[in-house]
């Protein structure tokens, strides 16, 4: 038996790790501006 609220928890986990993902890409991204700004 489904309830809606194992739905939404579901749905709460997946964006999550949707949003962890951007962050670590965010993250990385800014760590390679700042270590190309560096050597130049």
């Amino acid at each position: 038996m489904t309830s809606e609220y194992d739905v939404l928890v579901e749905g709460d986990a997946t964006l999550g790790q949707i949003s962890q993902s951007i962050w670590m890409g965010i993250i990385q991204a800014t760590i390679r501006l700042l270590l190309m700004g560096r050597s130049t």
